[in-house]
């Protein structure tokens, strides 16, 4: 148990590392061809939460917002109105990068959009979090296995000293 243990680590960190390069962009929207979180439905994330659903759900072109000059796809007319109502309340958080990552000072890790998290912030609002998870390594378990607001904090300093909003 010993030895996969530190095998797992070696392999995280040589992923975090590969990925350290992987861009340079520290933006606040982990954009792919100019569409936030490569067009899965961010309203969705919080329904399928609720329903125990552990995947995302990807929208379409035809439910389109723009929000802060980003592009969210969404899969229905219902939760493109609840976004453009409140759009603050479905940004992923940490620009939708690895949360985890972020949490360890590395903010340009990218995620699988299918591992998420809808939790409390320490504000009590909940929030969306996407997490890395690839290569033997998904770091929403090891994030579960924290404590959340500690790690929320953690994330919350890296990604302000990383000079993004």
């Amino acid at each position: 148990m010993k030895y996969v243990l530190i095998f797992s680590s070696v392999i995280f960190s040589i992923s975090f590392g590969a990925f350290e390069a992987y861009s340079g962009q520290k933006d606040l929207v982990n954009d792919k061809n100019g569409v936030v979180v490569a067009g899965y439905d961010v309203v969705a994330y919080f329904e399928n939460a609720k329903k125990n659903i552990t995947k995302g759900t990807k929208g379409s072109k035809d439910f389109l917002s723009v929000y802060d000059g980003h592009q969210y796809y969404f899969s229905s007319e219902k939760n493109k109105q609840l976004f453009d109502g409140a759009p603050k309340n479905y940004l992923p958080q940490y620009g939708g990068w690895c949360a985890w990552a972020v949490a360890d000072g590395k903010v340009n890790v990218p995620v699988n959009y299918n591992t998420f998290l809808v939790a409390k912030d320490n504000s009590g609002k909940e929030k969306l979090y996407l997490f890395y998870n690839s290569w033997g390594t998904n770091t929403l378990t090891q994030w579960k296995k924290g404590d959340h607001q500690s790690l929320v904090n953690a994330a919350n300093k890296s990604w302000k000293q990383a000079g993004v909003k």
